[in-house]
C-alpha cells in the first residue's frame, strides 16, 4: 500500500522526561520533530517502526523495523544573571566620599539552577563596569 504510517515512540522510551513533545517522524516527509524540556540534558532512546496499510494477506509484510533512535541533548553554557536593588538608580550626596551598598547586586547566578543543582557551579563570574 501507499498509505504509510509511522509508529511514534513506544511507551517504554528511556528518559522521556527530556521532552515537552516526544520525538515523532512524519511518514510523508521523513521529518523528525521533538521539543526539548527547558534546562534538561542527557540521552533518550526510542524504537520506531514503519507500517503500511497493505496488511498480511498472502504472506505479506506490512512493517519495517523497529529501529533504535537515540536523541542526545548536550549541555551548553547558560548566561549568568543578577538583580539590582534601588531600581538600578543610586543617589549619593555631593562630597560624601566612599560608598558601599551591600547586596546592590543580588541573586547572582552562573546559570539556571535546576532542582537545586547548579550545573555551572565551577564557573567564576565577574562584573564589568562601563561608565556612560
Amino acid at each position: 500500500g501507499t498509505d504509510n504510517n509511522l509508529f511514534g515512540p513506544n511507551a517504554t522510551a528511556k528518559n522521556a522526561s527530556l521532552f515537552d513533545q516526544l520525538p515523532a517522524v512524519d511518514a510523508a516527509t521523513g521529518a523528525l520533530s521533538f521539543c526539548i524540556r527547558r534546562n534538561y540534558n542527557g540521552a533518550s532512546s526510542f524504537t520506531l517502526a514503519l507500517k503500511d496499510s497493505g496488511g498480511l494477506a498472502n504472506g505479506g509484510v506490512d512493517t519495517f523495523g523497529p529501529i533504535l533512535l537515540t536523541v542526545e541533548v548536550v549541555e551548553y553554557n547558560q548566561r549568568p544573571s543578577f538583580d539590582v536593588c534601588c531600581g538600578g538608580a543610586v543617589v549619593a550626596w555631593q562630597s560624601s566620599g566612599y560608598h558601599n551598598i551591600p547586596s546592590f547586586a543580588h541573586n547572582i547566578s552562573r546559570g539556571i539552577v535546576d532542582a537545586g543543582v547548579d550545573p555551572e557551579a565551577d564557573q567564576a563570574v565577574t562584573f564589568t563596569v562601563v561608565l556612560h
